[in-house]
């Protein structure tokens, strides 16, 4: 079809899809017309879509057909239909690694959860000054991130350390507001201790950001007492990696399927941002940024069981999930000029 392009269609080109007589579980019509609608317009599809009263209908021009087959797009959607060695695999041998993995993430939830119900985010105790500078809060994290050469979910735990802090800001003996640089410098340092990453030495921090060695060491310490020698945090972007790999997105074979975790990035440093975002437990915002990114990219079911079973969120569209997801895809709408 791609040798010969238009040639070997007409000039018209239609589909019909509809339920198996073979089928045991019949899906109504509206959920196939729902999955199909949402997997061809993540993918940029130039079908019309129409349904019967049996049948689901997709309907093209050829040539808009044949342009669509050399994209990107086209390429993703159709990966799965030419992963010969997963579909090789026996049954028994999917099913206990996937029992197993479930296992992990289970495992790994939990810890999520834990840290999650000790996590006090009060928001009105959070120093308005350093509130109002949100952005460049965030910005300098990741510069500083960047700077000590930090893994990505490192920097977000050190930023949600320094959310923790910031929210007993208002009580906190010896703090001053102009001292969030230097605080936010060091609790990036004891997330990357606390993961057992490696960063530079003092004298190189101090080269890099212009605090010595002696006020960082005390910084670290005012730090480690203000918090009261907890020091755990879990940021959303940690959450979301436990998520993929529920989903199997850890294995070699789907990592080309793997698109939304060039999304996740810009997504969560906008979320970060917004200083309502910072009272929202990390599962939830979690599951809220992979449930609108899988939609926009048309991957069906947008909250998959696997996950529903592991988190608990089951009835995403309804109360405070459904607020959550509508302000995650208010961020992925927002034009260049309503951020700056």
């Amino acid at each position: 079809m791609l040798m010969e392009g238009p040639g070997f269609f007409h000039e018209n080109v239609s589909f019909t899809l509809h339920t198996s007589k073979q089928n045991r579980a019949d899906q109504p019509l509206s959920l196939m017309l729902d999955a199909v609608s949402s997997m061809l317009l993540g993918a940029s599809s130039p079908f019309q879509i129409r349904t019967t009263t049996q049948s689901v209908v997709l309907e093209t021009k050829a040539c808009d057909l044949v342009a669509w087959m050399h994209t990107n797009q086209f390429d993703k959607l159709v990966f799965l239909a030419e992963v010969a060695q997963v579909k090789k695999q026996s049954l028994d041998i999917m099913f206990t690694e996937d029992l197993a993995m479930a296992a992990r993430c289970s495992d790994s939830f939990s810890v999520v959860n834990r840290i999650e119900n000790g996590l006090v985010m009060n928001v009105a105790h959070y120093s308005p000054i350093v509130l109002q500078q949100r952005a460049q809060v965030v910005g300098l994290a990741v510069n500083y991130g960047l700077a000590f050469g930090l893994e990505e979910t490192t920097t977000h735990d050190g930023l949600q350390l320094f959310d923790k802090l910031m929210c007993r800001s208002t009580s906190l003996p010896g703090f001053g507001v102009s001292l969030w640089p230097q605080c936010l410098c060091s609790c990036l340092l004891l997330a990357a201790s606390q993961c057992g990453q490696q960063v530079p030495v003092y004298e190189q921090i101090q080269m890099l950001t212009g605090f010595d060695a002696d006020s960082l060491s005390s910084m670290e310490a005012s730090v480690i007492e203000w918090l009261d020698h907890d020091l755990l945090s879990i940021s959303v972007l940690r959450v979301i990696h436990i998520y993929l790999e529920r989903l199997g997105l850890y294995l070699h074979e789907f990592k080309a399927l793997n698109s939304i975790s060039d999304e996740v990035s810009p997504l969560l440093l906008k979320a970060a941002c917004k200083p309502h975002m910072l009272s929202v437990r990390p599962s939830a915002l979690a599951a809220a940024v992979l449930i609108v990114l899988r939609r926009r990219q048309g991957q069906v079911p947008h909250w998959p069981m696997s996950l529903q079973l592991m988190t608990g969120y089951t009835n995403v569209e309804n109360g405070d999930m459904s607020a959550c997801i509508a302000l995650v895809q208010s961020l992925l709408d927002e034009s260049p000029q309503s951020e700056s």
